[in-house]
């Protein structure tokens, strides 16, 4: 492209201020030619269309890319009338006029588009750019614009406005609330399920209009979490109240999630609300239910603790005087009265303790003292114990045993397998009852098969109910109280040792404790050297006795004055005291009821005695209260608890270990 000497000095001024495009350009003697020949290799290399215009609009000069965009070439829009209209589609001219308008206004243009048409009949987007040119005195020289091909961008734009309306077309048919945000925290789009459900104009809820219609009490805590999730473009969820159409406010769960571009570029959120009110109304109701079954529950707990205390005062009087009473006569029809009253006490204190037993897994007041032990040292001792009691039935109890060692507690284990042994000698009239074991993968089941009465399959599930009987209707309670699988049941759980029932109508049945197999050795066996056990520390005793029922009191002073102790008694802490000072004696150990005048219980008394007399003295506190408070409050305590009523047995037992451990 060859420049006459008058355009290129018009040229070299207008381009004047880009210096350091033009350091070295000046025409100055030889030097023009060099110049025209650096311009035009720049000019030549630049990518988009370049036009520098002079003062009166004709094109001044103009880079090859023009023949690239148009197929016309230089000199043909040169010399082109009204350059550059000709090559701009009739209805996008006023867009050019009015850009090229603007420009000799002294006002820049940036990417104004509009669409050319080339020499072939194409098409092409294009967008121009442009500004007036002025010298180093402030003087116009004309103007400059360069023409970019935006045909890609906007394909795309036109893809994403066809995807745009399809998915608006899909979100307004869409059953649920649907909202669009920009990355500006305002929000762009709302479907036409949310407009009809606030009955509002998108003008309305655009930007954070929408949260007008947010239940005052949520408002703040919606946009909090709404801008918190923004700020770090995270996923969020929230509920809240929004006021629909008819004023009423209705429970949503909002989700939203990021939207980001194919670049990674973050473009805002989308977001969709659902419909939470019935769900939530439900949902309250079946809390209420909840709250009243659980109410229901503590009354029933509370009935049965106080029914339980209230009767066991008396049964434990009773029981104690009927043991006074055989061992104070000589008359043989007597003792046989006594000993058919010592019988019902048994069966009334048998329930009881169900009771108390039910009682204590519902208030979670039973300790696990888990531990690795050899099988037969659970099993053993229960066929010494029930092998006298098979062969007093007519029925032959065989044992096979094994050398596995589990992870159990011992104790509460034992008591499992006690109420299915003693299930299965009351319910088999004749025949055998088999005590063994099988490995089950990870675990060992612990069996109890009988030739009894069988279960029959309806009821298998239901024998592990409270007071549920096979063939029982009548209520013997000969045959037990119902409540010894409930209690293996819930043992079971607690343990985490799985029960299982298989049975035949009148071909017996075969429970199953699965125990895990224990991952170390279990421990030695403790021996008891000779001379050392609770026997040889059987001694007489001061006992200081705390008990607010007469009756009660009066048939545990017996007990202990038999025993061979010296008792200090009272009612109440205070009166116990003065007991013993009127012994005169220093107390080994002090026996409390828990219940006592005045609010307080055996524990306060217990307490109080010791800072009198200035020593821990051993304790045991004998109570007829079951309620789960209490076992609970006396949970992990240093003081053991007996509940009414108690045997002279283990009444006895129980001193006895207190007096041991005063003399160790």
């Amino acid at each position: 492209m060859a420049l006459c000497a008058t355009h290129f000095s018009q040229v070299q001024r207008l381009l004047a201020w880009p210096r350091a495009l033009w350091h070295g350009l000046r025409p100055a003697g030889g030097a023009r030619r060099d110049g025209e020949e650096r311009f035009r290799i720049v000019a030549d290399d630049t990518y988009d269309w370049e036009t520098w215009f002079g003062l009166d609009g004709r094109p001044l000069w103009i880079n090859p890319a023009v023949e690239r965009f148009t197929g016309y070439s230089v000199d043909e829009c040169l010399h082109m009338p009204r350059y550059p209209l000709p090559l701009v589609l009739p209805e996008d001219r006023p867009v050019v006029l009015g850009a090229i308008r603007r420009i000799r206004a002294g006002l820049p243009v940036n990417d104004m588009p509009f669409r050319l048409r080339r020499r072939d009949g194409t098409t092409l987007w294009v967008a121009v750019s442009g500004q007036a040119a002025i010298d180093g005195e402030g003087h116009p020289l004309g103007w400059r614009s360069s023409v970019r091909d935006i045909s890609e961008r906007r394909r795309i734009e036109e893809a994403l406005r066809e995807s745009e309306a399809r998915f608006r077309h899909m979100s307004d048919t869409a059953p649920v609330l649907i909202w669009m945000s920009g990355p500006d925290k305002g929000c762009t789009f709302f479907n036409k399920t949310w407009l009809d459900f606030t009955g509002r104009t998108m003008a309305q809820e655009v930007g954070s209009g929408w949260t007008d219609g947010v239940h005052p009490e949520d408002r703040e805590r919606a946009w909090a979490t709404y801008a918190s999730a923004f700020d770090a473009r995270r996923p969020f969820e929230i509920e809240y109240r929004l006021r629909r159409r008819d004023g009423a406010y209705r429970w949503l769960m909002d989700r939203g999630v990021p939207r980001r571009g194919a670049d990674g570029t973050f473009l805002g959120y989308i977001g969709s609300c659902t419909d939470l009110t019935e769900a939530k109304a439900a949902q309250a109701e079946l809390n209420c239910a909840k709250e009243r079954a659980e109410q229901a529950s503590s009354a029933k707990s509370r009935f049965l603790a106080a029914a339980s205390h209230d009767l066991r005062q008396p049964l434990q009087a009773a029981r104690m005087f009927a043991d006074v009473a055989a061992r104070r006569t000589d008359d043989p029809q007597m003792a046989e009265v006594v000993a058919r009253l010592q019988a019902a006490l048994d069966a009334l204190s048998d329930l009881l303790n169900g009771l108390l037993d039910i009682s204590r897994l519902e208030a979670g007041a039973i300790a696990i003292n888990r531990g690795p032990m050899a099988a037969t040292d659970v099993l053993d001792p229960l066929v010494e114990e029930f092998a006298p009691l098979a062969e007093e039935a007519g029925l032959r109890l065989r044992y096979v045993p094994s050398r596995a060692a589990i992870d159990s507690d011992p104790a509460l284990l034992q008591r499992m397998l006690r109420n299915l042994l003693s299930n299965a000698v009351r319910y088999t009239r004749h025949g055998d009852i088999l005590i063994g074991c099988r490995r089950r993968g990870s675990r060992l089941g612990l069996q109890v098969w009988d030739t009894g009465i069988g279960i029959p399959p309806g009821a298998l599930e239901t024998i592990f109910e409270e007071f549920y009987q096979v063939g029982n209707i009548a209520r013997d309670r000969r045959q037990g109280l119902g409540l010894g699988l409930a209690i293996v049941d819930r043992l079971g759980r607690l343990l985490d040792h799985p029960v299982a029932v298989s049975s035949s109508p009148d071909r017996g049945s075969v429970f199953e404790v699965r125990v895990p197999l224990a991952e170390a050795e279990p421990p030695a066996a403790p021996r008891d050297p000779a001379g050392t056990g609770l026997q040889g520390r059987d001694r007489r005793a001061v006992v200081v006795l705390i008990e607010d029922d007469e009756d009660v009191r009066e048939a545990l002073r017996m007990w202990l004055e038999g025993w061979g102790h010296r008792v200090a008694a009272g009612a109440g802490a205070e009166e116990a005291l003065a007991a013993l000072h009127a012994l005169a004696a220093r107390p080994d150990m002090i026996l409390a009821d828990y219940r006592l005048p005045g609010g307080r219980t055996g524990r306060d008394a217990i307490q109080w005695l010791r800072e009198q007399v200035g020593a821990t003295v051993p304790a045991v506190i004998l109570t007829g209260d079951t309620s789960p408070q209490v076992l609970s409050a006396m949970r992990d305590r240093s003081v053991p608890l007996l509940h009414k009523p108690v045997t002279a047995e283990i009444l006895q037992d129980a001193v006895r270990q207190a007096l041991c451990r005063a003399a160790s």
